[in-house]
């Protein structure tokens, strides 16, 4: 109890020291307690290979256990490991000859020590494989899936049935091309014993271990690139090959993360982990609203705000993404500056509701929009929607951003820095404007789409390579989406399903429940606010108390 009360102390102080500033700061960093195994990564980009989309996938798959971490380039640094290797890259012929002979005699020959696990995607390299006690069979994209039976040592988190299938993601519009894979089998050397983890359609192998018989030191091969299976499910660029938007759970790239962290927890000699959640807690459930109607506003104040006030123990507060819409732009009116509409608001920020930035127009082509000036006036900015083209003038980013922001701060007092898009829209170089403007985290990636629910660290824009910028990604989990086409019963169960298969794995889940049509969603949020509130697996709060919480603990695991 005072460990907690402790906590919750420290994340209001620093809620309170992070409002004073409006840049968006740079990420914090994990301290591992000292003797904690720390993992090695071998950047392979200096070596002549495109690897940069590797590295960020695998960063952030470590940063979001918080297992410790440090990247070289340097070939005798990364042969130093004492435990656990991860290689960022492709070995494969764009690697130059010298750098590449080392690597062949290298890395059989440090896996071949008791301890050590080497892990690595795609490797093409035939020489290496021989020596790792494997063989390619092939190479391929016209595959879809990766299927997991399930029952390995490190398949401790494989329990949901949509756990047992990766879904890769398609690299053109053709509906039968995927991204590049390569299956593996063992060579039929007698010093080395060959698992599989997970096959392609067509039966091949696709996830393998393999295992030196003598010193028990162990491969993980994929043959898929992390690049392939995390940075561009990140970045949503999967095309149309996706299990679905929210309410749809899709493990893909959550199950490598996963796989990732067994193997660190069960083969190294002292894994050091972040907590999962606050307080404790298995995992946390994050309450969000979107307020973007006129009709939004009396069901906040009569039955939003009084349900989850309700809670003492836990205590529940949502965050509240506000449109600050202060004019008819011919798509919505201007609910905002109804003196009415702010009233509800400021009371809701007096009793420990959270509001952050749902945008100014919430217009539906905004995902084409320029960034435009950095505009904060609103009598400067006035974009026009044309219903019969479905197309905006007048509309930029930058001042969406900017204004929203603005206005919330003056005329509310609220402490912006998150950020939802209106129709979450997803414009070019969102995260380098995010950034720019003062942002801290973005709530509008559908973890359907990206392949899972932890969070990570935004692109300046939506590649499978390029630049970090400080901007915390936290993919929205489910929502009242299609909720007329359910029962109150069905989309309680749902909701309630999707969060103990995101808890399973530790993994936050963030709900939205817009507060419009209270006649189909009051009910089932009311019966799922009671499941989860007796649950004493789960915390339960706002987005920016969680945040506040998360940085605390550091949200990248690098370290010097």
């Amino acid at each position: 109890m005072i460990a907690s009360l402790i906590a919750r102390v420290w994340i209001a102080l620093l809620i309170a020291a992070l409002a004073l500033g409006e840049s968006t700061p740079p990420v914090t960093r994990t301290v591992a307690p000292p003797g904690s195994s720390v993992v090695t990564v071998y950047d392979l980009s200096a070596a002549g290979t495109n690897t940069n989309g590797d590295l960020l996938g695998i960063r952030h798959a470590l940063d979001a256990f918080g297992i410790p971490y440090r990247v070289t380039s340097d070939h005798a640094t990364a042969l130093a490991a004492s435990e656990m290797l991860v290689i960022a890259g492709t070995i494969d012929s764009s690697i130059p000859r010298r750098t590449r002979d080392r690597i062949r005699a290298d890395l059989p020959l440090w896996v071949m020590r008791p301890g050590h696990t080497l892990w690595a995607s795609a490797i093409k390299d035939t020489t290496l494989l021989a020596g790792l006690g494997l063989a390619l069979a092939g190479e391929s994209d016209r595959r879809g899936r990766v299927l997991v039976p399930g029952g390995s040592a490190i398949d401790r988190y494989v329990d949901a049935a949509e756990e047992h299938e990766v879904w890769l993601a398609q690299y053109t519009r053709s509906p039968d091309t995927f991204t590049t894979t390569r299956a593996y089998a063992w060579s039929g050397s007698p010093y080395w014993s060959v698992e599989v983890l997970g096959s392609y359609e067509d039966s091949r192998a696709a996830v393998v271990t393999s295992c030196d018989l003598v010193s028990g030191g162990r491969v993980v091969l994929l043959g898929v690139r992390f690049r392939d299976l995390l940075t561009r499910m990140e970045n949503q660029l999967n095309l149309s090959h996706t299990r679905g938007a929210s309410n749809a759970f899709d493990p893909s790239a959550d199950l490598v993360r996963l796989w990732l962290k067994a193997s660190y927890e069960l083969w190294t000699v002292a894994p050091s982990l972040r907590p999962a959640a606050p307080d404790g807690k298995r995992a946390a459930v994050i309450l969000t609203h979107d307020i973007d109607a006129t009709t939004a506003f009396s069901p906040l104040q009569s039955l939003y705000y009084p349900l989850e006030m309700s809670y003492a123990s836990p205590r529940v507060r949502s965050t509240l993404f506000v449109t600050t819409s202060y004019r008819h732009n011919h798509w919505i009116g201007p609910f905002y500056v109804d003196p009415a509409n702010q009233a509800i608001l400021a009371w809701g920020l007096s009793q420990g509701f959270d509001i952050q930035s749902h945008s100014v127009s919430h217009l539906p082509d905004m995902a084409t929009w320029p960034a435009g000036q950095a505009i904060d006036d609103p009598a400067l900015y006035a974009p026009e929607y044309n219903t019969k083209t479905g197309k905006t003038t007048g509309g930029a980013v930058r001042p969406e951003m900017l204004i929203s922001a603005k206005l919330l701060r003056t005329d509310l007092g609220a402490n912006v820095r998150g950020w939802r898009s209106g129709e979450l829209a997803r414009p070019a170089n969102m995260g380098a404007l995010l950034a720019e403007c003062g942002y801290w985290y973005d709530s509008d990636h559908l973890s359907g789409r990206v392949g899972g629910s932890f969070p990570y660290l935004m692109l300046a824009n939506f590649t499978s390579y390029g630049t970090e910028v400080p901007v915390l990604e936290i993919p929205l989990s489910i929502s009242d989406g299609s909720i007329e086409t359910r029962t109150a019963e069905e989309t309680t169960a749902l909701w309630y399903e999707y969060t103990r298969k995101n808890a399973a794995n530790g993994s936050p889940t963030v709900i939205l429940v817009h507060p419009t049509k209270p006649e189909l969603k009051y009910a089932p949020y009311e019966a799922y606010l009671g499941r989860i509130a007796a649950d004493g697996d789960l915390w339960i709060g706002s987005m920016d108390e969680w945040y506040a919480w998360y940085r605390a603990q550091g949200i990248r695991s690098e370290q010097p």
